[in-house]
């Protein structure tokens, strides 16, 4: 999950830097973005004609556009923000990411989160995360979410779901919507993987990714 400093903007620091260094490559690129991260990536794929594919695991949903039938996802993630914010409050911010976790991961992925040192290693990332969600709490919009954004994306994007999803309105819902407002967009639904999938079964996220990339990279017609 990316770190979501200054991501409220209309076009953040982060997304700029991710911009640039796509552009410093010179040569054509293929785009991962993961949760809060998939905005970026979109970002980048709407300004440079150099990416070439785009796929984004359970994108960050834009909260502003929500459609009704996900508020209770939105519900169960905001009392997870909020026991966070307590907990950062408290000065304990490995124990505001376990906090946040519980809004967004299944009882399966905590488990295997908890044996790992993510939440000590991304606790540095709890104030910008928290930052984030006030700001999208008042309803502002990213940029790169917008119909007019997403309608210049030209390059194949995949937006990915998973069936185990804790949130398994919103992510699903938001996919569908990004999928059909960018040109070459398409959804696919993984089965048995939750939103925490590239930390506890990254084998078989990469499956699915290197399968799209590879099919899109090849010519028309190429057996």
């Amino acid at each position: 999950m990316a770190t979501t400093q200054d991501l409220h903007r209309a076009t953040s620091p982060v997304s700029k830097n991710i911009t640039a260094f796509v552009a410093s490559i010179d040569e054509p690129v293929g785009l991962l973005g993961w949760s809060g991260g998939g905005p970026w990536v979109l970002d980048a794929a709407e300004k440079l004609d150099t990416v070439t594919a785009v796929a984004v695991w359970e994108g960050g949903v834009d909260l502003a556009g929500a459609p009704p039938e996900v508020t209770d996802d939105f519900a169960r993630l905001g009392a997870a923000v909020e026991q966070a914010a307590i907990a950062a409050a408290g000065g304990r911010p490995a124990d505001a990411v376990r906090a946040f976790l519980i809004g967004i991961c299944t009882d399966e992925e905590l488990a295997v989160i908890e044996d790992t040192d993510f939440c000590e290693v991304w606790s540095v990332g709890i104030p910008e995360l928290l930052s984030f969600f006030q700001h999208m709490a008042a309803g502002e919009r990213l940029e790169a979410l917008t119909p007019e954004a997403l309608a210049r994306v030209s390059a194949p994007t995949l937006f990915l779901t998973g069936s185990s999803t804790l949130l398994d309105r919103a992510f699903p819902t938001a996919a569908a919507l990004l999928a059909s407002s960018v040109p070459r967009g398409r959804m696919r639904h993984v089965e048995g993987l939750g939103h925490f999938a590239p930390v506890v079964a990254p084998e078989r996220l990469t499956h699915e990714l290197t399968g799209f990339f590879e099919e899109v990279r090849q010519p028309v017609g190429t057996p």
